[in-house]
């Protein structure tokens, strides 16, 4: 199990093609134990970021985000949830227009929990027997309700489609707007 230090940071540099220029932090050291070799650097720079987030509601989520940053030359930041199988991880994600055609977005570690659980999420082979899954929060849909998947103190192996709750759909509905 690796835990990362309160100032664990990453960054990463998207044109405005979402063409990946730049990463650096501790994104290869991430990536690595998080089991995503095929994510360092020397793999990223130069590919297009919509090959990297799964989801289609996230992927416009995102494009709401740039779009705003683009237009308004305003940093946005959110917290969310990036877990790990054995622990809670709460992230900031900074949003700055570096240049006019370059945004840089930093995800900083605000926290982060080890559990007594394992919640081992996986991408779906098909999509019979997925369960949504939010991206912002990482709450997944069970039994009729977005629930903290670590809440339910059992352990869990999902093939998790990737959405986003009501809950954060809501807060993040004038996503564009806000950074205006």
């Amino acid at each position: 199990m690796t835990q990362f230090s309160d100032d664990m940071e990453t960054y990463y540099r998207i044109d405005r093609n979402y063409q990946i220029v730049d990463v650096g932090g501790a994104w290869d050291d991430f990536a690595i134990s998080n089991g995503s070799d095929e994510c360092v650097s020397k793999y990223v720079i130069g590919d297009n970021l919509r090959n990297h987030i799964t989801g289609d509601v996230i992927w416009m989520w995102f494009e709401a985000l740039v779009t705003g940053v683009f237009v308004s030359g305003k940093t946005v930041e959110r917290d969310y949830r990036c877990d790990a199988p054995y622990a809670r991880r709460l992230f900031k994600l900074t949003c700055v227009l570096e240049a006019p055609e370059t945004i840089c977005f930093t995800h900083k570690l605000i926290s982060e929990e080890a559990m007594d659980t394992t919640v081992a999420i996986s991408t779906p082979t098909r999509l019979s027997n997925t369960t949504p899954r939010c991206s912002i929060c990482n709450s997944v849909y069970l039994d009729g309700e977005w629930q903290d998947p670590f809440s339910l103190n059992r352990d869990l192996m999902l093939q998790a489609t990737y959405t986003m709750c009501e809950s954060c759909r809501d807060a993040d509905a004038d996503l564009s707007a806000r950074s205006a």
